[in-house]
């Protein structure tokens, strides 16, 4: 059975719904919808921990609640991955400027 805790991260597996990540930047959202960054020390460790635990990589796997091969969900999931693209780029202090037109362009 996989720990349920991380070293140096405050939530328990149980409370994560699904992630992202680059580098050593993760994107994490909880079972509350609060969306959290974490930036690792030991990202292949984390990765793993998260995996072990089953919290859903959001590039990796499409949700279970959703049928996969629609074109509904086929726009849903590049709207999420566009999202967390952009939620690693703002944390990567990207210009405010920058970032409020790619939201923009989004959102149209």
């Amino acid at each position: 059975m996989p720990l349920k805790t991380f070293p140096g991260f405050l939530l328990t597996a149980d409370e994560l719904s699904a992630f992202c990540y680059t580098e050593n930047i993760f994107v994490i959202t909880t079972k509350n919808q609060n969306l959290i960054r974490f930036v690792c020390l030991e990202p292949e460790n984390f990765l793993f921990w998260l995996e072990s635990n089953q919290v859903r990589n959001i590039h990796a796997q499409p949700h279970a609640d959703l049928p996969v091969h629609t074109q509904e969900t086929s726009v849903q999931f590049d709207w999420l991955k566009q999202l967390s693209k952009m939620a690693i780029m703002l944390m990567r202090k990207m210009p405010a400027e920058l970032f409020v037109r790619k939201y923009k362009a989004l959102s149209k």
